[in-house]
């Protein structure tokens, strides 16, 4: 029961990412103490990832977005703390159920109105930008249907909101803005699965065909690296080795040490 809610969250970026992260990650002196550089906002790749959920904001799930805006606190324990069953919560997201309960009671702790929550949860998601050919604007727009598929914009002050996600949902943009704080203070891997979306680390590693989904988590964990698995990463991602290099080697603040999400 556990794992199905991990999966709904924000684990399923990675398709899920190395159940050995330790809950706490190592403080900056602790870095310090054995060389490692901080990992800083200013880094390419989690630039990267930010900038690609950023794009791909209203494709995201929307149990995806919950647990960006709970960042630090995985969705799991949330659950567990409120006494709510894990196979309820991951029902909600898939849409089995309603829970009308169930949906107060996370639309409080995220403190949003109910209507926001549940336009996040029932609204059809975008098509990921990534899936669209490269040529689709210019082609549609040669047609004369460059408009076409524009929407006017959400009224977040008067609902029934559209059964559409445009990325302005007021989770969504909470969602950014911890993501943007944040990023630094995640795990590699749930970073990079970020800046690969929508494809995921699992289904690179299959395309792949040279190494499993394991042998990729534990490289970018740092505790056995394969040179083969990082140059393949870093020719997926259009950085040179180096960076993705300098990315692994690199600690992470203790998310709850930071105030990146402490008002939420």
């Amino acid at each position: 029961m556990r794992r199905t809610v991990e999966r709904t969250g924000a684990r399923a970026m990675t398709d899920q990412s190395s159940p050995h992260t330790p809950p706490f990650p190592p403080t900056t002196e602790s870095a310090n103490a054995t060389g490692r550089t901080e990992r800083r906002s200013d880094d390419p790749i989690v630039r990267a990832a930010i900038d690609n959920v950023r794009r791909h904001l209203a494709a995201l799930s929307a149990s995806e977005i919950v647990q960006l805006v709970l960042y630090p606190e995985p969705l799991v324990a949330w659950a567990k703390g409120a006494g709510v069953d894990d196979s309820q919560v991951a029902n909600l997201f898939r849409r089995h159920r309603r829970y009308n309960r169930l949906r107060t009671l996370l639309a409080t702790r995220l403190g949003v109105p109910i209507t926001v929550l549940d336009h996040l949860i029932d609204a059809q998601p975008a098509v990921p930008a990534a899936k669209r050919p490269a040529a689709y604007r210019a082609i549609l727009a040669d047609a004369g249907l460059g408009t076409w598929a524009e929407r006017p914009p959400i009224d977040w002050t008067t609902p029934p909101y559209p059964p559409h996600r445009d990325g302005t949902n007021p989770l969504e943009r909470l969602a950014m803005a911890v993501l943007g704080d944040a990023a630094p203070t995640m795990p590699p891997s749930r970073i990079i699965g970020y800046a690969m979306w929508p494809e995921t680390l699992a289904a690179f590693a299959a395309r792949a065909q040279r190494f499993s989904l394991d042998q990729l988590l534990t490289t970018l964990s740092g505790l056995r690296r394969s040179d083969a698995i990082e140059v393949a990463l870093a020719r997926r991602l259009r950085i040179p080795h180096r960076t993705l290099d300098a990315f692994i080697r690199a600690g992470k603040r203790d998310a709850y040490a930071s105030d990146g999400s402490a008002d939420l």
